[in-house]
C-alpha cells in the first residue's frame, strides 16, 4: 500500500476545508513528528548526561548503550527519582487521610471513617472521628452547612 493514500476525511473536515479553515498539510505534520522525535532524543541525552554527572550513570562509551548500561542508567534512576516520590508518597498520603468521602445519608447501621460527609436531618455533617451507630449532632459529627428550614 503506498503511504501517499490520504484518510477518509471526516465531516467536520469536510466542512472547514470547504470554508478555507483548515489544509491538511503531510509535510508540516512529518516535519512536526521530525521535531518531537529530535526533542526527545535530546532529552533523553540531556538525563544521561545529567546522571553521568551525579555519578549515576555509566560514562559515554560508542553511543550504543549495552544490557550493563541500561541496567546501571535503571539503577540510577531510580537512586535519583526514589527520594522524590517517597516526597510525593509522603505527602499523597497526608491529602489522602484528610479528604473528604462522601458518606450519603446518614444511616445507623453505616460505619462513618474520620472525613466523611453526610446528611442528617437537612444538614450537612462532617465526622470528626470513627463512629457508628451516633446519630448527629453530637460530638462525633460538627455541622458543616445547616438549610435555611433549620436555621
Amino acid at each position: 500500500m503506498s503511504s501517499d493514500i490520504d484518510p477518509v476525511p471526516t465531516g467536520t473536515e469536510k466542512r472547514a476545508r470547504a470554508r478555507g479553515e483548515i489544509d491538511i498539510d503531510r509535510e508540516i505534520l512529518n516535519d512536526n513528528i521530525t521535531a518531537a522525535i529530535a526533542a526527545s532524543e535530546r532529552l533523553h541525552w540531556a538525563a544521561k548526561r545529567k546522571l553521568q554527572e551525579q555519578g549515576l550513570a555509566p560514562a559515554a562509551s560508542s553511543g550504543e548503550l549495552t544490557e550493563d548500561d541500561l541496567h546501571q542508567l535503571a539503577v540510577g534512576l531510580v537512586g535519583w527519582l526514589g527520594p522524590v516520590l517517597k516526597d510525593v508518597e509522603t505527602r499523597l498520603a497526608a491529602i489522602e487521610a484528610n479528604a473528604l468521602r462522601d458518606g450519603g445519608v446518614w444511616d445507623a447501621k453505616s460505619q462513618y471513617r474520620k472525613g466523611c460527609v453526610t446528611t442528617h436531618g437537612g444538614n450537612l455533617w462532617l465526622a470528626k472521628q470513627d463512629n457508628s451507630n451516633s446519630r448527629p449532632p453530637s460530638d462525633h459529627w460538627r455541622l458543616m452547612n445547616k438549610t435555611k428550614a433549620h436555621l
